[in-house]
């Protein structure tokens, strides 16, 4: 398959609202397609990990992830813009929930699109970085509220548009 030109996209929702989803169908879709984390790819998880965090996203576990997170300043996001940069080719997701990191990274990356994934109400966790998740203006919004046949249409139509 020829190698596509890089597009990043920053991904955004509340928690269980399908972001991984999202991604993955457009990996299938697309076959060149990887998804950061500014958690899970950065020394956050790492310093939750020391801390004795043990990979669970439950209450407890996303309070941890997000004082590490705000202890750590901008290291996790100058961390993931690194990791960005350093590839050359494909779909990019990089997950950030928090406005301002969203913010901050597209000014460092101007030509990033900006997608919420809304999905059904589910699970609200008390902590600011999924309280305040899908706030501001986004370039795209895809729901995940009806059915994965749905789903995968959406992003199909994201992907036409994204590489059109």
């Amino acid at each position: 398959m020829e190698s596509m030109k890089k597009t990043i996209v920053v991904i955004t929702g509340t928690a269980r609202s399908g972001k991984d989803t999202v991604a993955g169908i457009a990996g299938e879709m697309t076959g060149q397609s990887m998804t950061l984390s500014i958690v899970h790819d950065t020394l956050v998880a790492q310093e939750a990990t020391r801390l004795g965090w043990t990979g669970n996203k439950d209450e407890e576990g996303r309070a941890l992830l997000a004082r590490v997170k705000d202890s750590l300043g901008n290291r996790p996001l100058e961390e993931l813009a690194r990791k960005v940069r350093e590839i050359h080719g494909g779909l990019v997701f990089v997950q950030m929930r928090e406005r301002a990191d969203i913010d901050s990274f597209r000014a460092m990356f101007p030509e990033a699109v900006t997608l919420l994934v809304t999905g059904r109400e589910g699970k609200r966790f008390r902590n600011h970085a999924d309280e305040k998740a899908g706030t501001g203006q986004f370039d795209v919004v895809i729901s995940n509220t009806t059915s994965l046949q749905a789903l995968r249409a959406e992003v199909a139509r994201f992907l036409l548009a994204a590489n059109g």
